[in-house]
């Protein structure tokens, strides 16, 4: 009798134990029910894209989220570079009849011009990244605190990738591609973004494109 009911007792703990772990279990599978994975870009030495995949919360703005972990630098992979200042924080994200619309603080803008870097390298890897969210978008309208900055203002997204020379403005530019590839030739990463920040602070200080130089142009990728 007394080892029945031992019998019984250890059955039933084990009961127990299997009960416990399947209700641990619960919240994990509901868990990665409410997450997404969005992908992001960093440039690296080359000025190329690399991805990033962040698993994010599914909540009513996760793109949100992602530009900032973007701008933060967080999961930034070895060889890439975080092109924004300190401190930047993006205010709200949101896509209506293909145009997506950022509002970020103010302080990139006052940063960007007090440490000397360009608006355009910030802009470029901010405007790659909210194309490749969703392909239906054609354009993006910066804002910053609620107002618009100049030079930072839309981007159209056939004016960024680009394509087959239409005009000759277009054939310019696709010269200007061949002429960078030939600068970066054979040059280390490091070295490459020295070239790259010093030809952006020239492009800044001068407000012109570049004559017999280079000029900073987005790489255009498959999204997948």
């Amino acid at each position: 009798m007394i080892m029945k009911k031992r019998s019984f007792c250890k059955m039933l703990s084990i009961i127990m134990v299997l009960l416990t772990m399947m209700c641990v279990n619960v919240p994990l599978v509901f868990a990665s029910d409410s997450n997404t994975i969005i992908r992001i870009y960093y440039p690296n030495g080359d000025w190329q894209y690399v991805p990033v995949d962040l698993e994010l919360p599914l909540n009513h703005n996760s793109y949100l989220s992602a530009l900032n972990h973007l701008v933060t630098g967080k999961n930034m992979p070895q060889g890439c570079y975080n092109e924004f200042p300190k401190d930047v924080k993006v205010n709200n994200f949101e896509i209506k009849n293909n145009i997506a619309y950022i509002d970020i603080d103010k302080s990139l803008v006052d940063k960007i011009k007090s440490k000397n870097l360009s608006i355009d390298v910030v802009k470029d890897i901010l405007s790659y990244n909210i194309f490749s969210f969703d392909k239906t978008i054609e354009n993006i309208v910066f804002t910053f605190n609620g107002k618009t900055v100049y030079d930072f203002s839309t981007v159209n997204k056939q004016d960024f990738f680009g394509g087959e020379p239409s005009s000759e403005v277009q054939k310019e530019i696709n010269k200007k591609v061949e002429v960078f590839k030939e600068k970066i030739k054979g040059m280390s990463p490091d070295q490459i973004k020295d070239f790259i920040k010093k030809e952006a602070q020239k492009q800044e200080a001068n407000k012109s494109t570049f004559s017999d130089n280079v000029e900073l142009v987005p790489i255009l990728v498959e999204f997948q």
